[in-house]
């Protein structure tokens, strides 16, 4: 089948039409090695400013192909074309279809000319156009287009790479006179696919980021690298994949796309995390790729989904018996086990197809991993799953280290695919370096972000009172700058109760809230506080990390490196004044010059 990118059609692609022409090609075993890209943009276009081509088909020794999908009815009278949907609503054009599908062509090989250059071998590839109307028998006759330029009703009865084939041969035929054709080499190769698709598709495949951006900086950030655009590929061919990555490095981002792409093929999917929040965090996301999607996946924290499970069994009243004596290893050892013990009761569980891990780090123990054998086909031997896990200080919640989990993972699957994630896309370049350097890397355990951004802001409280107006004076700062307090979380490596928060709320003029359910509501309008374990695995564009007190400890080197890299944008360090001098020396040993001390 073909690789389609993207892998499913967007919710803003309204034509029947054109999903119908995605499918035939998703499900074609006849287009393999092809590459199919949907609703590709061209910023310039030959005629207009802008353009998009609605598929762009790349055929392995056969060319590239731009296609123009018209569903419902069409009727050209006097030159003007009229296109009416199944809803009865109709649109005129004076352009045809067949010179809208002529000049997306011809924009995107002067794209591909611009880019490499006249006399480059992608520039002097087969390049043709067609036009689809899948609901229609199309019979006209015309000096403007070609019969073999055509797919209509009747076409649909066969193997839509039959079609593309007919245009491939009508193609060549026509051009193999010109003086740059060669009968060879003007067809592409498997190189050549893949280089185009590596120049188009950094244009349009954006992961959709979760919050709206407010300036340019972030947008960039939201830009997926091309190691990432590789590990996506990556997982369409590998069953079993486990991901390693720093924090930023778009774990959380790739392993809600990847649910989303399998979704869309009709798998059901499990994507879970530790942290109560991310788990909420995963089901706003999820559910904003649309209805289909929403119903293929179960998401949220994995401890509420194990105990759902349980409270609709027959261990209910023994299950909350041991939750109320509050046992140790609750969540390590009873959930998984009377999870695991639900699931083999209940004749009517329907396993996941693929399993999505996020927070790997904090989630994989040998009983969970019994859990996971349940609730997925095939168990982790045989079955599909992703696991995205970052070994590098993150595992707060784990007493097994790298060797440990990946040993526990390869006992259960032999043969699984460990990759590591390496570029930084969540950070600017100061807040990635220096989150490793203040959390005792030194070297950061990923390749920064290019965006620089702003340095991060060192300042140091004598006391509780002082720290809250430094809390209030950064506010006030970030106020007078427009920053939507939406954007704006303060962090705290105590617990609530322990930290600066109810003196915070008590003095601050502005409205400060814990962190809730509310935080994910898509109008809330609130500066969020929270503790550094709650809000992991989250971030936001402005981080105040406050109440640190501990500056070498390794559990408080973890929290640091945790709460340091939540920060897209701007981060504020408010570090106890009694540190002052492990500071000077860690920035005299590590931290570049470009820090802002106060």
């Amino acid at each position: 089948m073909a690789r389609m990118i993207p892998p499913y059609p967007s919710i803003e692609i309204k034509s029947t039409a054109e999903r119908k022409i995605f499918e035939l090609f998703r499900n074609d075993p006849e287009t393999k090695n092809w590459v199919i890209l949907h609703s590709l943009g061209l910023t310039r276009h030959i005629k207009r400013q802008y353009g998009e081509i609605d598929f762009v088909v790349l055929v392995p020794d056969e060319g590239v192909f731009c296609l123009e999908v018209k569903g419902g009815r069409i009727k050209r009278e006097e030159g003007v074309w009229t296109f009416t949907d199944r809803h009865g609503n109709t649109n005129s054009k004076a352009l045809s279809p067949f010179s809208q599908a002529r000049e997306g062509m011809f924009s995107l090989l002067k794209a591909v000319t611009d880019k490499f250059g006249n006399h480059h071998r992608l520039s002097n590839l087969v390049f043709r156009y067609g036009v689809l109307f899948p609901d229609i028998e199309f019979i006209e006759s015309s000096t403007e287009f070609e019969k073999w330029e055509i797919f209509d009703l009747r076409d649909k009865r066969f193997p839509i790479n039959r079609y593309v084939k007919k245009l491939s041969k009508g193609a060549h035929k026509q051009v193999k006179s010109t003086g740059w054709y060669n009968a060879k080499e003007s067809r592409p190769s498997e190189k050549d696919v893949n280089e185009l698709v590596k120049f188009l598709r950094g244009d349009f495949e954006k992961i959709p980021p979760p919050l709206v951006q407010f300036d340019e900086t972030e947008k960039e950030l939201f830009t997926l690298t091309g190691d990432q655009y590789e590990c996506l590929d990556n997982l369409d061919y590998n069953e079993r994949c486990l991901f390693d990555g720093g924090a930023g490095t778009g774990k959380t981002m790739l392993a809600t796309e990847f649910a989303s792409r399998e979704a869309a093929k009709g798998k059901m999917v499990g994507f879970f995390c530790y942290n109560k929040f991310l788990g909420l965090h995963l089901k706003q996301t999820i559910g904003v790729r649309g209805t289909a999607v929403v119903e293929s996946v179960t998401t949220g924290s994995l401890h509420k989904y194990i105990r759902n499970l349980i409270l609709n069994s027959v261990l209910k009243e023994e299950f909350l018996a041991e939750e109320s004596a509050n046992v140790p290893d609750l969540y390590k050892e009873k959930y998984p086990i009377y999870g695991a013990v639900a699931v083999r009761g209940n004749i009517e569980f329907e396993q996941f197809d693929t399993l999505i891990i996020d927070e790997a780090q904090d989630v994989i123990n040998p009983n969970n991993l019994d859990f996971f054998e349940e609730i997925l086909k095939g168990g982790l031997a045989g079955g599909k799953w992703a696991i995205f896990a970052d070994f590098h200080r993150q595992a707060i919640y784990s007493a097994y280290g790298k060797g440990e989990i990946v040993n526990m993972l390869k006992q259960r699957a032999p043969n699984l695919t460990v990759y590591r994630l390496l570029h930084n896309c969540r950070n600017t370049k100061y807040i990635g370096e220096e989150t490793a350097s203040v959390s005792g890397f030194k070297k950061p355990p990923f390749l920064p972000s290019a965006v620089n951004g702003q340095p991060v802001d060192y300042q140091f409280y004598t006391d509780d009172n002082d720290q809250v107006k430094r809390i209030e004076t950064i506010l006030k700062k970030l106020a007078d700058k427009r920053i939507p307090p939406q954007k704006i979380t303060i962090l705290s490596t105590k617990a609530i109760d322990k930290s600066c928060f109810n003196l915070l709320k008590a003095l601050s003029s502005f409205g400060i809230e814990e962190i809730s359910a509310a935080f994910f509501e898509e109008n809330y309008d609130k500066t969020t506080f929270a503790t550094v374990h709650s809000f992991k695995g989250l971030e936001n564009s402005v981080i105040i990390l406050t109440d640190a007190e501990n500056l070498t400890e390794s559990e408080a080197r973890s929290l640091l490196y945790v709460g340091m890299s939540r920060a897209r944008l701007q981060l504020y360090m408010l570090i106890s004044k009694t540190l002052k001098k492990q500071y000077d020396l860690m920035v005299a040993e590590n931290i570049a010059p470009l820090i802002t001390k106060k």
